[in-house]
């Protein structure tokens, strides 16, 4: 009964891993110990996201209806400002892509101006109960010469792909993780 019971256990567990690695119940969730660094929610389009306290809104339109607003923080003592990025795209300048596909080209414009670029694996999660696909990536900039490294995720909600994005030096994780945690506040407003 025992070895029965233990087999069970390891079969669920193997099941369970294989979804979760597929996609189908990885729900992100925003660090409950970063919430209190975060400003009330802003809402953008018919979405919301609650950005680090103290950052500035900066929005800017882009070409053919694509729509980019950024967070900005004060500048760090090696002069690089930590941001929180959303750029919203229509679905129809995707050429039907998927979202790893649509990931894929986001990080290539990161890609051509890094030294040194490594990137994970696409994961697949839910923010809030909308699908998403995320990488991390680090590399120097070509310009500067300075280390950063980063995060992209990137979903489909209607007519809108949703990037939702942040880079920091290296060195400061702690900011780069807050901006994660605000990133993981998004939602679709009703």
């Amino acid at each position: 009964m025992m070895l029965k019971r233990l087999v069970l256990l390891a079969a669920f567990s193997v099941i369970t891993r294989n979804c979760v690695a597929a996609g189908q119940r990885n729900s992100w969730w925003a660090d409950k110990t970063l919430i209190s660094r975060l400003s009330p929610a802003q809402s953008v389009d018919g979405f919301a996201i609650r950005p680090p306290r103290g950052y500035t809104i900066v929005r800017s339109g882009g070409a053919d209806d694509v729509k980019i607003v950024a967070w900005i923080g004060s500048a760090h003592s090696d002069v690089v400002r930590p941001s929180v990025m959303m750029a919203l795209v229509p679905v129809s300048k995707t050429n039907n892509r998927t979202l790893p596909q649509i990931l894929g080209k986001f990080l290539q414009g990161i890609q051509k101006r890094r030294q040194n670029w490594k990137r994970t694996g696409t994961e697949t999660g839910q923010i809030n109960g909308i699908r998403f696909v995320r990488a991390r990536w680090s590399g120097t900039d070509t310009a500067t010469k300075i280390p950063l490294r980063g995060f992209n995720y990137v979903g489909i909600i209607g007519n809108k792909v949703v990037q939702l994005s942040s880079q920091d030096v290296k060195t400061h994780f702690d900011a780069l993780r807050v901006a994660e945690t605000s990133v993981l506040t998004f939602r679709k407003l009703p």
